[in-house]
């Protein structure tokens, strides 16, 4: 079965019950996602329980650590990183804790909400189990490293931006090691993805969601927007 994804985001556990569904549907039969432009977050969740993913030069896929919505100091609700919150609440406890005395850190440090630790460390936790699942019944399902590449795709050092790119040449990498089938841009195969997604995206608005059988292709408003 062949999947032509597009996402920017979405959760985890929609990403998992999706792969589900579908292995539930094809059964052992093989699923390959195409991926003609952006599968960010949740949708390089969703290949990584495919049994490989197709890429070309415009393909993107991205990092998987988890976003948390959080309001700054005028209140403004913005989404960011949860490792970013993990990593500035060690950094100010050992700051604290190498030195009593340093009052910058324990003001900043007295912002941070430990309950709010708590769920970040939750949230990083949920994300990390479901990847490796997906990439156990997925990819991985005879043999690969799922927990060296599901820490690389969490990895915020490497990936400053939860938006920076991760090309086909970065995902078959060792370091990732996902199973990529890339087509040059020009080919006929990839001109015939290309056009059905472009059609695809024509045929619905922001507030859509395509839902497509062998036989219909039906629009449908999404509640969500």
């Amino acid at each position: 079965m062949d999947l032509l994804l597009h996402t920017m985001g979405g959760s985890g556990d929609a990403a998992e019950k999706l792969v589900r569904m579908i292995r539930r549907r094809i059964g052992q039969a093989e699923l390959r996602v195409i991926v003609p432009e952006i599968a960010k977050s949740a949708g390089t969740l969703i290949v990584l329980g495919a049994d490989c993913v197709v890429m070309s030069d415009m393909s993107e896929l991205g990092p998987i650590d988890p976003q948390m919505r959080f309001a700054d100091s005028s209140g403004l609700v913005r989404w960011h990183p949860v490792q970013n919150y993990l990593d500035a609440y060690e950094e100010l406890s050992n700051a604290v804790n190498q030195n009593p005395n340093n009052v910058a850190a324990q003001l900043m440090l007295s912002k941070l909400d430990p309950a709010t630790v708590k769920l970040c460390q939750a949230a990083m936790e949920r994300t990390r189990t479901c990847a490796e699942g997906l990439l156990q019944q997925g990819m991985f399902r005879e043999t690969g490293n799922w927990t060296r590449t599901v820490g690389d795709l969490l990895d915020t050092v490497r990936w400053l931006s939860h938006s920076q790119m991760i090309s086909w040449e970065d995902a078959q990498h060792p370091n990732l090691g996902l199973v990529v089938e890339h087509l040059e841009q020009q080919s006929d195969e990839w001109q015939e993805y290309w056009r059905l997604y472009s059609l695809q995206r024509l045929a619905i608005k922001e507030s859509q969601k395509l839902f497509e059988s062998a036989f219909v292709s039906l629009p449908i408003h999404d509640p969500a927007n």
